[in-house]
């Protein structure tokens, strides 16, 4: 009885682990670019989240006016012409490290004029906080958080 089981040539099986190479190939790139992507993001929620604390922090200290004149300098009259809605100087400014990334902040502080449904004696200021990171590639990142507080004179 002769038998017609017939094996896989040389070229078969070079040509079978070739293409599961190059399977494991592409798929590790899809893993290296979503833990990239994956990294920058956590970035970028580290950033948005020291942004809303720093505004909430410069908040604390002019309520508090601590240092004594914070309130002073932060109410003042409104900025209008070329630097609106800014000043040229920021109101704080600093850079953080958040374990291996370092996150640059600058917190502007504008008083508004002019914003309807105020009553006259309150004054409406607003607060603007940037933080920028430098990551692998061109350029820098940003990220900001705005807020309105509104004083009363009455307080």
């Amino acid at each position: 009885m002769a038998s017609n089981a017939r094996g896989a040539t040389l070229a078969e099986v070079l040509l079978g682990l070739g293409l599961i190479a190059l399977a494991f190939f592409a798929l590790l790139s899809v893993c290296s670019l979503g833990m990239r992507l994956n990294e920058q993001s956590m970035v970028s929620i580290k950033a948005a989240q020291l942004a809303d604390s720093e505004s909430s922090r410069t908040i604390s200290k002019i309520i508090y006016d601590s240092p004594p004149g914070t309130q002073k300098d932060f109410w003042k009259d409104p900025v209008s012409g070329p630097n609106f809605p800014y000043p040229t100087t920021p109101f704080r400014k600093g850079v953080t490290d958040i374990g291996s990334d370092q996150l640059h902040f600058a917190v502007y502080a504008t008083t508004l004029s002019g914003i309807g449904g105020v009553a006259e004696d309150n004054v409406v200021s607003r607060v603007d906080t940037y933080v920028w990171w430098r990551e692998d590639g061109p350029g820098s990142k940003m990220t900001s958080c705005t807020r309105l507080y509104v004083y009363l004179e009455d307080q």
